[in-house]
């Protein structure tokens, strides 16, 4: 029990010493801040004895120094100037590229023109009547072309004007354009207000080319027609491509130009199980692979045996074939059967089949 209550009493002197050192140690402080305290009052008092501002005055433009005199005291004070609005000092022959030169959103003092757009919520003030352009905010949210006017383009094109080059020599009309160049790619751009900067229907890209322009054989004409099946316009002799499943433009263009090539060198690339083809399987009649040009041989030839007065009299087959009547025949026999039957083309037929027979043309 006797070392407990020395302990004890040994703490509470130590306790005793720290905090007496606390106190020592917080006098000091507060004395070195009241003495820092009052030098810095001194030196105040010193300068206003003398005349000298405490603070150089900062003249601010286009506001006035006002001075408030109350009994007591002097308090200086800015008052802002109240200034025209812009678009009302705004000159009719004033340079327009040079107020609005790149595009941004719509600012009201800068357009000298009336403009309202919006709806009054309060019908029983201003009915009928939509609020003017001072700080509309519809104004804002919709885009504007106010940096693309006529005199705007013109400087562009003026900027642009050195880096062109003259228009090439010989491409005077379309049809010169497109046998130089054949091949006709088609890409959209659109202004598309929404998350993304990219519209979706940007990306598609139609390849266009005409099936004459394209040096082919007739096995290759043939085997082209069915590999592109219904992307082959009759009317028009143009085969076109159109992609939209990859991400960019640039790839649906590329990915459309590799599919042209695919088909033209596969058209070309004959099998042997080609040669057994029939006229049947054929896309389009030809006059070359059907039973008609046999028959027609025969007829013509066995009408010249016993006439020695017909034009085919003593010639060959390969001969027969290359009068002009024949070639007429087989022109018209194409026409019916790869075209849509129609009153003119049975006329035409009638006639090849009158003159190639030498029979009375009615």
């Amino acid at each position: 029990m006797a070392t407990i209550g020395k302990g004890t009493s040994c703490i509470q002197a130590t306790s005793k010493v720290v905090r007496r050192q606390t106190k020592l140690l917080i006098m000091r402080q507060s004395r070195f801040c009241s003495t820092e305290e009052s030098d810095v009052l001194q030196k105040m008092r010193s300068l206003r004895k003398t005349g000298v501002p405490e603070f150089t005055p900062f003249e601010i433009k286009g506001k006035e120094l006002r001075t408030l005199v109350k009994p007591r005291t002097t308090r200086k004070f800015y008052v802002q100037l109240k200034h025209e609005d812009r678009h009302k000092s705004m000159l009719t022959e004033q340079d327009w590229t040079k107020t609005w030169p790149t595009a941004g959103i719509f600012k009201w003092t800068s357009v000298p023109v009336s403009l309202r757009q919006g709806l009054v919520r309060n019908e029983s003030e201003n009915k009928g009547i939509k609020p003017g352009k001072e700080g509309n905010t519809e104004l804002m949210k919709v885009p504007n072309f106010l940096h693309l006017t006529p005199s705007h383009v013109l400087k562009h094109c003026q900027a642009l004007k050195k880096f062109c080059t003259p228009w090439p020599e010989g491409l005077d009309s379309k049809e010169d354009c497109r046998l130089h160049f054949p091949v006709e790619v088609v890409t959209s751009d659109y202004c598309f207000a929404g998350p993304s900067i990219r519209d979706p229907r940007s990306r598609v890209v139609t390849v266009k080319v005409k099936l004459s322009d394209l040096d082919l054989d007739e096995h290759a004409h043939q085997k082209l027609l069915k590999l592109v099946g219904n992307r082959y316009d009759k009317d028009t002799d143009m085969i076109t491509f159109k992609t939209d499943k990859c991400p960019t433009k640039q790839q649906n263009k590329e990915y459309a130009l590799y599919l042209l090539t695919a088909v033209y060198l596969e058209s070309w690339n004959k099998m042997p199980w080609e040669d057994d083809l029939e006229a049947d399987d054929y896309i389009s009649y030809n006059w070359d692979k059907s039973k008609a040009k046999e028959r027609t041989v025969i007829t013509l030839m066995s009408i010249a045996e016993g006439n020695e007065n017909s034009t085919y009299h003593n010639i060959e087959e390969e001969g027969i074939l290359e009068k002009e009547e024949v070639k007429h025949y087989s022109k018209a026999v194409s026409n019916i059967y790869n075209n849509e039957e129609s009153v003119e083309n049975l006329e035409n037929l009638k006639q090849s089949v009158l003159k190639m027979l030498e029979l009375k043309v009615s």
